[in-house]
């Protein structure tokens, strides 16, 4: 007797939420939900469960743990009276995966865009944004199996009427279909994320001066534009070079800084304000050379670091209401990994930074080295 070809299946989630594991599976045009023959049969043994009429088994080609492997499945709707609710809820559900299930989250945010409307989300520490919503931005109907399988490869909330995924997680989810979501992926960045890119970007962000502080070097300028939360506050370049290279003695450095962290050109050249900590911190970086702290710009520089280790968590907190946290944390504002007094002097400061200084200088280095190869 023939053999029938074997089923070729990805694990397009798992439950753990039962004690029992449960990889689930489905083919490419997510008509069928499948289990691990086995993971059934384990969890059956285990709580005394028998079946009552025979199940038909698929054998299945699947790769799980970065291996592809040739197992028995069974279909979930065959074995609904043998599993947990909980799994048999999922393989029913319209995205096949654990779900957190959520109240309604409140709309905190509208942002129009080439003649559409991105709306933004909150519950409790997440921004949401309906994945229905990003189906409709592809062309796409939400239970697109292509669109459906990139989906729950990340968390998915549920309020009973919509499904829902973390802000943070929209960029991922698009990247999942190159090309087919290269204009989308552009829309949110220059709406929303706004990530600046290394050697820097052309962009209109609307920048417009938003408020004037005082930092120890001298008048600190904000500006605000595009973007959502934190992403839509700027510094610019030339305010930041006169605060920090008072004689104009290192200007390549903040050249050389500015196309490691990233900037846009937008009339002018401006750099994320949670980028700012990270770019005095490297340009102090750039003119040390281990034995010249008295050079007064690195003096400034130490100056500014501290200062803006303060300021920018007070800032946000003032100026912002739900962060946004899809750039990351700005490691200047948190606190290093070797505590540093207060009075520490500008050398030994910078000594605790010596590991950092060079495993920059090295990224830079491969940066420019992949560079030249174009």
């Amino acid at each position: 007797m023939t053999q029938p070809t074997p089923l070729n299946l990805q694990v397009i989630s798992t439950s753990l939420s039962t004690g029992s594991r449960f990889d689930i599976f489905t083919d490419d045009k997510l008509t069928k939900i499948y289990l691990d023959r086995e993971q059934v049969g384990k969890y059956c043994e285990l709580h005394s469960i028998k079946s009552a009429y025979p199940i038909r088994i698929y054998s299945a080609v699947v790769e799980r743990g970065g291996e592809t492997e040739t197992i028995e499945t069974v279909l979930a709707k065959d074995v609904a009276n043998l599993i947990p609710n909980a799994v048999l809820e999922i393989a029913q559900q319209k995205y096949p995966r654990p779900v957190y299930k959520i109240y309604k989250p409140g709309l905190i945010e509208t942002i129009g865009i080439a003649g559409a409307e991105i709306w933004i989300y909150h519950i409790t520490s997440h921004n949401l944004i309906k994945l229905k919503d990003i189906a409709g931005f592809l062309n796409w109907e939400e239970d697109n199996p292509q669109f459906v399988f990139a989906a729950c490869k990340h968390d998915i909330f549920f309020d009973g009427d919509y499904y829902y995924i973390d802000l943070r997680k929209v960029w991922s989810l698009l990247c999942r279909f190159g090309d087919a979501a290269k204009n989308v992926r552009e829309l949110f960045n220059t709406e929303i994320f706004l990530e600046l890119p290394q050697g820097g970007c052309q962009g209109f962000i609307n920048a417009r001066e938003y408020k004037k502080c005082q930092s120890p070097l001298g008048e600190f300028i904000i500006y605000v534009g595009k973007g959502f939360a934190e992403n839509r506050f700027f510094a610019a370049s030339w305010n930041l070079g006169d605060l920090l290279d008072e004689d104009d003695e290192h200007e390549e450095a903040l050249d050389t800084v500015a196309d490691f962290v990233g900037y846009v050109v937008s009339g002018r050249v401006f750099y994320r304000l949670d980028d700012v900590g990270k770019f005095v911190k490297l340009y102090a970086a750039q003119i040390w050379n281990g034995h010249n702290e008295q050079n007064q710009n690195l003096k400034r520089a130490w100056k500014f670091i501290k200062w803006y280790r303060e300021f920018y968590p007070a800032f946000i907190k003032a100026n912002v209401p739900y962060r946004a946290y899809t750039h990351g944390r700005d490691p200047i504002c948190e606190e290093p990994a070797e505590k540093v007094a207060d009075n520490i002097s500008v050398k030994e400061f910078f000594a605790t930074f010596d590991r950092a200084v060079e495993n920059f200088k090295k990224q830079f280095e491969e940066l420019n080295n992949e560079n030249n190869q174009y």
